[in-house]
């Protein structure tokens, strides 16, 4: 890590381990940015550190006091020791000089702690927020709402109370029809947990696309039936060809014993007529031997070439339409849900505007407005004179839209030749869920690519 690699390539991407000694380098590169000039009045506010919970954030921060510390006071334990080292490798200076250079960043620190900029990404994403309220046209004394559950299930419950109010009369008659499909279906009339549950895509970054999409669909009665009667023409037509093909089969009469594969292939055309829904669940219509005996002429010499080749057609409609009967299948059981997501996204506007608040899902989201089909947003540009270096960790749990949204703070820090870090580790990504980047760390002709073991 000497300095000819840093002036070259000041994006450093490490591949960190766990027992790896992660923390220790992300505290030597912290401390190697903020005491690497004589007399850098505040410049540890310029520096940005970000993780994933507050308790890494907290470990940090208190790695870098106690370092810094140790450093100024002359302290002997082996992490000063070793960090004391480490440092003087990398800054040409004397130890008289790094405890010097200690003890004035760690003063600086104490005394303007607030910009000590060493936080969760949400915590960092909050800051931003708060700073461009007015871009983002929202109150500046607004709370953000941390436990989403809470507040889908106040939405969910504020919506339910409103059936059978005057004014509400469709929402009313669609919750009417889902409770009558659950019923029919044999499922709980009582859909309230499910609905919550469903709602929760509200917070899911992956599917913001999608959800907002969803909100412009056509969701009605009408639309209903539509997916209903599409279900039929392909179910129908296929049922009754089955019980035809089964019934003409079984009136052959044919000898038991004169059939290959004999159990397998008799039950198997037999059940087409058993069927009452169309068989998507199996997958396929006849297994992997009866299908070989069908397409060959001499084994299935035993029935009529006609039958056999009706046989044949069916198990290709059946291939044929399995994709799309599953697509229509699974938009009916939750048509209901979508249906009714459309009246929650409104309720929950409703009451982010009359309570003021933000859910710290909608984070990305907002920043990501500012800084879309921007080369170089206004929004960082102002931030850039202040923030100049950012260590970023555990970035394989970073999100893609959390990534896009600090990509132009890194390019600007990088067009100034400034340290850049990146650390994460692929194997042990924990929020692929929230849209994390499990296997993918950002490439950059100015990034050095470095595994770290110890």
């Amino acid at each position: 890590m000497g300095n000819n690699i840093r002036e070259e390539k000041p994006l450093l991407v490490m591949s960190a381990s766990a027992g790896s000694g992660k923390t220790h380098k992300l505290v030597l590169e912290y401390l190697s940015i903020l005491l690497k000039d004589t007399n850098s009045v505040g410049k540890y506010k310029s520096i940005v550190a970000m993780t994933f919970t507050n308790k890494a954030a907290l470990e940090m921060k208190t790695r870098i006091i106690d370092t810094l510390d140790g450093l100024a006071n002359h302290l002997t334990n082996q992490k000063i020791l070793s960090m004391q080292k480490d440092l003087l490798k990398i800054l040409p200076i004397s130890p008289e000089e790094l405890s010097n250079r200690a003890k004035q960043a760690l003063h600086e620190i104490l005394h303007g702690y607030e910009e000590f900029h060493v936080s969760t990404i949400d915590k960092f994403n909050l800051k931003l927020i708060r700073s461009f309220s007015r871009d983002l046209e929202i109150q500046g004394d607004f709370e953000v709402v941390l436990n989403e559950n809470q507040i889908l299930t106040d939405v969910v419950d504020a919506m339910l109370n409103k059936l059978g109010i005057e004014g509400h009369d469709k929402l009313t008659a669609l919750v009417k029809r889902y409770a009558k499909y659950n019923f029919e279906d044999g499922q709980k009339w009582n859909f309230r947990d499910q609905l919550i549950s469903f709602a929760s895509v509200l917070s899911n970054e992956k599917y913001h696309h999608h959800v907002s999409k969803l909100v412009e669909m056509k969701l009605d009665e009408e639309a209903f039936k539509n997916l209903q009667e599409e279900i039929k023409q392909i179910e129908g037509p296929f049922l009754q060809t089955a019980k035809i093909l089964s019934e003409s089969y079984a009136e052959l009469g044919i000898d038991f014993n004169k059939i290959p594969q004999k159990s397998t292939f008799h039950n198997q055309v037999l059940a087409l007529g058993n069927f009452v829904s169309f068989p998507s669940s199996k997958g396929v219509l006849f297994s992997k031997k009866v299908d070989e005996i069908l397409k060959d002429e001499i084994k299935c010499n035993f029935i009529p070439n006609d039958l056999r080749l009706d046989l044949l057609k069916i198990d290709e409609e059946f291939q044929a339409n399995v994709p799309r009967f599953l697509l229509l299948e699974a938009f009916k059981s939750n048509f209901f849900n979508m249906a009714l997501l459309q009246f929650i996204a409104s309720e929950m506007e409703t009451i982010k505007k009359e309570e003021q608040i933000i859910r710290i899902s909608e984070f990305n989201k907002m920043i990501s407005v500012l800084v879309r089909d921007e080369e170089a947003p206004y929004i960082y540009e102002r931030l850039g004179n202040r923030l100049n270096y950012f260590l970023l960790d555990e970035f394989q749990d970073t999100s893609r839209l959390q990534w896009l949204n600090l990509i132009p703070l890194i390019h600007e820090s990088l067009s100034k030749n400034n340290q850049n870090l990146i650390v994460g580790d692929p194997k042990q990504s924990i929020y692929r869920f929230n849209n994390g980047l499990a296997d993918q760390f950002p490439f950059c002709p100015l990034a050095t690519e470095r595994q770290e073991h110890r």
